[in-house]
């Protein structure tokens, strides 16, 4: 069984998209038959299970650039620095619209990554049509630049910090053939902004979750021995720094990624054809 796995990056998850839409388009929407995803991801992946790699590449290329998803005067606006209910509106509006009945008519087992506040456990949760968009909220809701976000009364954020790379859980449900979309090149394990920022805002957040922020490089680390020792995993990413924030603005920047994404995930659809005949 196939699974596909989409990780974490925040803005650079728009190479991540890049890929998921090239994939998409040359293998078909069905060609997995579950995908796991953490923060970015997610919303990356229910586009990929909605069969909407147009509307993702529209989304990445012309509606999360400048202020329109990252705006750090929201909070005196009363909205979130990171406004994941402007994309909500987006994926529910005419024109960008999600589509739930591909997506719950396609088959494909949908698992997102969350991790609950209280106990700071992951949680791996299939959506429903009534919970698909406050799932896709809790699942990137990175702390200090979104709130949690409650699912029946219990508050989630980000899984990205308990489980960013869900490949384990893909496994341990029985997939044996699997490939994982990675945002950072090999070698790169969190940037010099992060370390900075890490530092600081870490006493802001519970003592649990900042001892997890500041622990991340280690984690990506052992995540790194993990996959270079399973050949049962395929790994797409870029093999260059893509040089930027994990709240890149530049829209410039942003489609550069998206592009270099594309060029490897078209590649990476040809290599498993090739493999798969």
């Amino acid at each position: 069984m196939r699974a596909l796995i989409l990780s974490i990056g925040g803005l650079r998850g728009a190479y991540e998209a890049g890929v998921a839409s090239a994939l998409c388009r040359k293998l078909g929407s069905k060609y997995f038959d579950a995908i796991y995803m953490s923060s970015v991801g997610s919303f990356n992946g229910t586009f990929y299970a909605a069969n909407q790699p147009d509307v993702i590449e529209d989304v990445w290329r012309n509606y999360v650039s400048g202020n329109q998803l990252v705006n750090y005067f929201n909070p005196f606006k009363g909205r979130a620095i990171l406004d994941l209910e402007y994309l909500i509106d987006l994926f529910q509006s005419e024109k960008l619209r999600l589509n739930l009945d591909e997506i719950f008519n396609s088959g494909i087992k949908l698992h997102y990554v969350v991790e609950n506040l209280k106990t700071g456990l992951p949680k791996y949760i299939e959506p429903t049509r009534e919970n698909i968009f406050d799932l896709l909220r809790a699942s990137s809701a990175v702390p200090i630049i979104h709130g949690p976000v409650a699912l029946n009364g219990i508050k989630y954020v980000d899984g990205s910090l308990v489980d960013p790379l869900p490949f384990k859980r893909a496994l341990e449900d029985g997939y044996n053939e699997l490939v994982l979309i990675y945002n950072k090149p090999k070698g790169f394990f969190v940037g010099r902004a992060y370390k900075i920022f890490v530092r600081i805002f870490s006493l802001f957040v519970p003592k649990a979750i900042g001892r997890r922020m500041l622990n991340l490089e280690h984690l990506y680390k052992n995540i790194e021995k993990e996959l270079e020792s399973n050949n049962n995993i395929m790994v797409i990413r870029p093999n260059f720094p893509l040089h930027f924030l994990m709240l890149e603005r530049n829209k410039k920047k942003i489609n550069q990624a998206f592009d270099a994404g594309l060029k490897d995930g078209y590649k990476a659809a040809e290599k498993i054809l090739r493999l798969k005949n």
